[in-house]
């Protein structure tokens, strides 16, 4: 529905639009409760999920990276990382990944547990973890992309975000062989 949306609206609105729709589904989120929660884990204290399990995270989440346009989830002792992201092609994630990176390191390494999400927990949370994934268990774009997929198989980041993650790859070989500049933070592995 975004893309189609996106030949007919200007970028500005769209973002408009797409705030009042993850405000709306975040909304209605908190207040269904017959589904359990979802998520998919990762790695120790790693959960990759959708909005919904972003709204009905059991207690022992601490964190929460939250990569949807007004979809953001308020809750009380959890620290959120907000990103108005969009699930479009012009979307840039590269400024975002050592701010994500940075958050989701300091939170494993406190013992916090961490919940990434989006709206379907299948493009832009996908993308975001994998920088992730690359920075701090050395995998490359695809091999991140594959552990995912093989715990979470519903997930296909939009092609833009794979690109930009083949870009995040060579950045961090261009800074070293085989760590990036983050790679002093433990990893809580």
């Amino acid at each position: 529905m975004q893309q189609f949306l996106s030949y007919l609206l200007p970028r500005s609105w769209l973002k408009t639009v797409f705030y009042s729709w993850g405000t709306a589904c975040s909304t209605a989120y908190g207040y269904i409760s017959n589904a359990p929660f979802s998520a998919t884990l990762i790695l120790p204290n790693l959960y990759l999920g959708n909005l919904y399990d972003a709204c009905h995270a059991p207690p022992d989440v601490t964190h929460i990276v939250s990569a949807v346009i007004g979809g953001q989830v308020l809750r009380d002792k959890v620290a959120c990382l907000y990103l108005p992201l969009m699930d479009d092609e012009e979307e840039d994630l590269l400024p975002h990944l050592t701010q994500v990176i940075t958050f989701i390191e300091k939170a494993r390494a406190s013992g916090g547990t961490v919940l990434i999400h989006c709206m379907k927990g299948r493009s832009r949370s996908v993308s975001l973890l994998s920088s992730y994934l690359m920075q701090t268990q050395h995998l490359s774009c695809d091999e991140a992309l594959q552990f995912i997929k093989e715990k979470r198989p519903m997930v296909q980041p939009n092609p833009s975000f794979v690109k930009q993650l083949h870009d995040f790859e060579k950045s961090l070989a261009s800074h070293s062989p085989s760590l990036g500049p983050l790679a002093t933070y433990p990893t809580g592995c």
